[in-house]
């Protein structure tokens, strides 16, 4: 692949400004190092005498993890963020009996590769992570050995996380639902979300991560949960619907939309009518939703910290075609406990961390008493 200077070689931070919006995207350039990597590994013979669990799908799927939690370093400046990423890189490759080496091979391959596709500044901040990243490997091996929980014993809803983790493993849907629902008449539906379902659906997350559930497994608890809601709370009517004036969605590589889906019930259930949109494959999709449907508030809901840094681009690119409609931008999600200064960093109006949360910085930005 002949590769030129002029056409390719541009900063990645340069995608991040607001006012500047390239003929290609950051994924465009982002594709390209991928497919550098692979091409240095393929021709150097790694590949073929790689031998593991995964398949090459599978390691181009992590290798984009690996990207993004780098792309995640440049843009917000943060070495654990940048750790805690790896080490759940790590912890997937150990579970599928991976060897980790193949890391520190990846990393020299991606240096190899950085310098081809980015700007000089880039390729030597690359460089500089990739050196950081080698030094830590040992104690990042031995951090992805280590069990991982969500769960604490000293919560005071312990015993209700467990019962709820047990019932939706068992995929028992109707004692699952009843659970949910007797709780939520005690305790509340933001206690609920926050303290119960999301604590499950961590737990879930890292079960998956050290190979003790399938994929869909995951997934299958994940629709389970939805189906939870839609039972305890009231769909919204079609004559709510028009009055919609919240957008919910999710980044296009995020394929977790539990957590955005919960929302739009909650808020369905409070009176702001919400619009929840499909997944789409890029941003170009969402922000012609956007301009479709024109709300006065976009709500993101993103779960995986390695998605971050596409929230980022994702809120940027809104900013410069959209700029001439009034919408405010809220972000939420798991993801957001990797970030010190989330709202500053990610360019949203608002960084929400629970439904109550999200209640009332809609209720004021709506103008509601």
């Amino acid at each position: 692949m002949n590769l030129s200077e002029n056409n390719y070689n541009r900063s990645l931070k340069s995608f991040l400004n607001i006012g500047y919006y390239p003929e290609n995207s950051l994924k465009r350039y982002l594709d390209l190092y991928l497919f550098e990597i692979f091409d240095t590994l393929s021709k150097s013979g790694y590949l073929q005498d790689f031998h593991g669990n995964f398949s090459q799908n599978d390691i181009e799927r992590y290798t984009r993890h690996n990207l993004r939690a780098i792309i995640n370093a440049l843009t917000f400046d943060d070495k654990q963020f940048l750790l805690d990423a790896f080490e759940f890189v790590y912890r997937v490759y150990r579970s599928r009996k991976i060897d980790l080496e193949f890391m520190l091979e990846l990393y020299s391959t991606s240096i190899k590769s950085a310098y081809r596709i980015f700007s000089i500044a880039d390729a030597k901040a690359m460089e500089k992570i990739f050196i950081f990243l080698e030094k830590m490997h040992p104690q990042l091996v031995l951090e992805a050995t280590k069990p991982k929980t969500s769960f604490n014993p000293e919560d005071s809803f312990y015993n209700e996380q467990i019962k709820l983790y047990e019932l939706v493993l068992e995929s028992k849907v109707d004692e699952a639902t009843q659970f949910s629902f007797d709780f939520i008449q005690k305790h509340g539906l933001d206690t609920y979300t926050y303290q119960i379902m999301r604590i499950v659906m961590s737990q879930i997350g890292y079960d998956w991560e050290d190979n003790k559930i399938t994929y869909a497994k995951e997934h299958l608890v994940s629709s389970l949960f939805e189906s939870i809601l839609e039972k305890i709370l009231l769909p919204k009517t079609q004559e709510e619907s028009k009055k919609s004036s919240i957008l919910i969605l999710t980044p296009p590589s995020e394929h977790h939309g539990s957590g955005a889906k919960a929302l739009a019930k909650i808020l369905n259930a409070k009176g702001m009518y919400t619009t929840l949109l499909e997944s789409q494959k890029n941003i170009e999709g969402i922000i012609s939703q956007i301009a479709l449907h024109n709300p006065k508030i976009l709500a993101i809901s993103v779960t995986l910290p390695n998605n971050l840094y596409e929230v980022n681009e994702l809120i940027f690119e809104i900013k410069n075609h959209l700029a001439n409609i009034n919408l405010k931008i809220a972000v939420g999600g798991q993801a957001l406990e990797y970030l010190k200064e989330p709202s500053f960093t990610i360019g949203a109006d608002a960084c929400l961390h629970s439904p109550s949360e999200a209640l009332e910085v809609f209720t004021k930005w709506l103008g509601y008493s």
